[in-house]
This record gives C-alpha cells, structure tokens and sequence, in this order.
C-alpha cells in the first residue's frame, strides 16, 4: 500500500514540477525534466535509506516517466488540474503494467 501511494504522489510530483518549471520558470520541458530528475535521483542515490528499498528503486524511474507526462506544451493546456489528473494516470499504468504483461504473457 505505502509503495502504491508513493508511486501515485511521485507520479503527481515528476508531471506537476516539470510542468512547472517548463512553463513557468521558462526552462523547456527537456531541461526541466532532466533536471527535475537529476535532483531526484541523486537524492535516492545519496540517501538510499530515506525510504524502504523498493520504494528508492522504483521512485526515479517513475519521476522520470511521469516528467514526460509534464513536457505537455504550454500552449495545450494552462490547467495545472489536468496535468495533475495525467500524472496518476501515468501512476495508474504504471502500477498495473506489470499485472498486465504477466496475464499476457500466460496466453
């Protein structure tokens, strides 16, 4: 649950800052997302026990997915709601891929 949880408000976070920083900082979606993910990555990497293992593995790879989801352009939405709303989207698939490529894989 608390792994599920972290994925979800990681998902929000990596979608909503780099959607941020792109738009409202002016730095463009790629430097705002490499950037974005570089703090947090070397954030798990220099304190690995900040959250349990598997939660620290998993956590820059979903930020760095979901900042894909935040390099939408500015000029397709303004609403900071619905990039909210993609970011647990992408949580959402993130967290159900694996139980769907193994039911795929068993046909």
């Amino acid at each position: 649950m608390l792994t599920t949880i972290t994925i979800y408000l990681t998902s929000i976070l990596g979608a909503f800052l780099t959607f941020l920083v792109s738009t409202k900082y002016k730095q463009g979606p790629v430097r705002a997302s490499a950037l974005l993910t570089l703090i947090v990555a070397g954030v798990c990497f220099l304190f690995p026990e900040l959250f349990p293992k598997d939660i620290t593995n998993q956590i820059p790879w979903v930020f760095f997915g979901a900042s894909f989801v935040g390099m939408t352009s500015g000029k397709l939405t303004r609403n900071y709601i619905s990039i909210i709303f993609a970011g647990i989207v992408f949580g959402f698939i993130y967290t159900v891929s694996p139980i769907f490529l193994m039911v795929m894989e068993a046909h």
